[in-house]
């Protein structure tokens, strides 16, 4: 009687489970489509977690451009000082 009782719970716990994990997969489908989408509609841009930092690296960029413009300075020259640092 009570093996029959614990097989029954037991089975209503992996069933509780199963449908939790597949609702998780569905949400984590729908999330994947939906960022699909996004990126189709940007151009197949990736703008993911980095996001923020994407845009400082952006900004440094556009200082150091500047600053090379301001001393005269060409592509060639910048490569070779960074490969010093």
């Amino acid at each position: 009687m009570r093996k029959r009782i614990k097989r029954r719970e037991e089975h209503a716990e992996q069933e509780e489970q199963q449908e939790e994990e597949e609702r998780h997969e569905e949400e984590e489908r729908r999330k994947r489509r939906r960022r699909m989408r996004s990126e189709e509609r940007r151009g197949g841009e990736i703008l993911g977690r980095g996001r923020k930092r994407r845009g400082k690296e952006k900004k440094k960029e556009g200082k150091e451009e500047e600053e090379r413009r301001r001393r005269g300075e060409g592509e060639v020259r910048r490569r070779r000082r960074r490969r010093r640092k």
